[in-house]
């Protein structure tokens, strides 16, 4: 009854911990919160995890590697969860950077534009982004906690500065369109140069299996007729 009772609290405290990493990995509730709901949403799930473990180690000492690896799988999906949003937001910042630049050179206000290319593109991690800094904009000198979020969720250098342009730009008054026009450029020849980089390495990357797979496969095919009947097959 007692390996009973401890089977049913791990499994359900690991369900419990790997129902939250989903969630979170899908972005669509945790990327809106500051650090501090982040910590308040997390809490209760990580203690029950925590408590479920002691007691399982303490009782059942068989089943300690369960809480280890949920723990492990958790920061191993957490790491992987946090490179993939960057690199989908990262895709998207030239086109970002340019758009509010020439809206702004337009006459629309840093608020208005943010807005305006929120309200015009589909779901993804992208909108994520643009919706952290409307709300930034529009909680002015309070939104210091959502100015922390960011920083924390994206953790790249070309990012921050766009979003620090964009929310320093109601405080310092500058039109920060020229920076938006230079951080787009920059970007995008940063990606042409990684896609020459990468056609550059293909090659290298086709010898392992050419030597290994397909010269051999080749060689087999040719001399495999030529050698049965040297043998006498």
């Amino acid at each position: 009854m007692l390996l009973f009772f401890g089977l049913l609290l791990s499994s359900t405290t690991t369900l419990l911990a790997l129902f939250h990493i989903a969630e979170a990995a899908g972005g669509k509730r945790l990327n809106f919160l500051t650090g501090k709901e982040k910590e308040r949403q997390s809490g209760p799930v990580f203690l029950l995890l925590a408590l479920a473990g002691i007691f399982v180690v303490s009782r059942f000492p068989t089943l300690a590697p369960i809480p280890a690896f949920v723990i492990i799988s958790w920061k191993l999906i957490k790491k992987r969860t946090g490179r993939e949003r960057v690199r989908k937001v990262k895709r998207l910042l030239p086109f970002f950077s340019l758009s509010l630049a020439l809206m702004i050179e337009s006459g629309a206000s840093v608020p208005s534009a943010v807005l305006q290319l929120l309200q015009s593109i589909p779901e993804g991690e992208g909108k994520n982004f643009l919706l952290m800094i409307n709300n930034a904009l529009n909680m002015g000198e309070n939104g210091r906690s959502v100015r922390e979020s960011i920083n924390s969720t994206y953790r790249d250098e070309a990012i921050l500065v766009v979003a620090e342009t964009l929310l320093s730009s109601g405080t310092s008054g500058a039109s920060p369109s020229r920076v938006l026009r230079e951080m787009s450029e920059k970007l995008l020849e940063e990606r042409v140069m990684d896609a020459e980089e990468r056609a550059m390495k293909a090659p290298v990357k086709l010898m392992l299996p050419l030597c290994f797979f397909i010269f051999p496969a080749i060689f087999l095919l040719i001399f495999s007729p030529i050698f049965s009947r040297i043998g006498g097959f």
